[in-house]
């Protein structure tokens, strides 16, 4: 089974959750909010143990529309998370009025970060942007410690990556954590 690392430094408790990506086309059904809550109660989860991902693009299709099924889903106690975010070209207004549960850094930022300062100086300005609106950041694709320890850091506390374990299926993940209280 691959190694994992969880940071708990910062006194966390580990919440076990869903994440799921949303397509653009998802969102312009119009039935798509009520889908995905009859899912999550069918599938006897609590609304707040999903994390529903969706991207910088997918918020330019049809505003009013995506605004209205990403507040439904809010609403019902499911966090919508902005994936890619740097990466493409939401406005301060929408972070604002969507009131994102989270953010993710985009990957394509991370790489290198510890050799390319004009891309540390996105990820600092993306992550003043969030920590401004009180959005969590997090930042995906960190594959080395240098990187971890450099947005740690920045201010950043919530990562995604290689660094920390390779993507495993869950009993892997619930053996890990079994093995590691023992």
């Amino acid at each position: 089974m691959p190694g994992f690392r969880l940071d708990t430094s910062h006194g966390e408790s580990c919440r076990a959750s869903s994440w799921c990506q949303c397509q653009c086309a998802q969102l312009l059904d119009t039935d798509f909010a009520e889908r995905v809550i009859r899912t999550v109660e069918a599938a006897g989860l609590r609304p707040q143990q999903v994390r529903l991902e969706v991207t910088e693009q997918s918020l330019f299709a049809n505003v009013e529309h995506v605004e209205a099924a990403l507040e439904r889903l809010q609403h019902s106690g499911i966090a919508v998370v902005l994936d890619d975010y740097g990466t493409g070209s939401s406005s301060l207004l929408q972070l604002q009025r969507l009131a994102f549960q989270a953010v993710k850094i985009d990957q394509a930022l991370i790489k290198d970060i510890e050799h390319n300062p004009s891309r540390l100086v996105i990820v600092r300005a993306a992550l003043s942007v969030a920590k401004a609106f009180s959005i969590p950041v997090i930042a995906e694709g960190v594959e080395t410690k240098a990187q971890y320890d450099l947005l740690r850091a920045e201010g950043c506390t919530l990562f995604q990556g290689y660094f920390f374990a390779a993507p495993m299926p869950l009993e892997d993940l619930v053996q890990g954590f079994e093995r590691r209280e023992r």
